[in-house]
């Protein structure tokens, strides 16, 4: 995502979609004097950590196992 031709945030970059609020979270601290880093930093420590599709497939199925007792 880009204003006037600065970077916010990047998927590529960090291998995953913005949480809710995290991009506005960024461009508000911008606006209140921090550095783009450091307003990335910030929103980044928020953000929910992503787990892999593996581990997302067992916690499903041993949810479902435990679902069926």
């Amino acid at each position: 995502m880009e204003d006037r031709g600065t970077l916010i945030f990047s998927k590529k970059a960090l291998n995953r979609f913005p949480s809710e609020g995290e991009v506005e979270e960024i461009i508000a601290g911008v606006e209140s004097g921090m550095t783009l880093q450091s307003a990335q930093a910030k929103a980044a420590e928020r953000a929910p950590k992503s787990i892999s599709f593996v581990d997302w497939l067992v916690s499903f199925l041993k949810r479902r196992a435990d679902a069926k007792r």
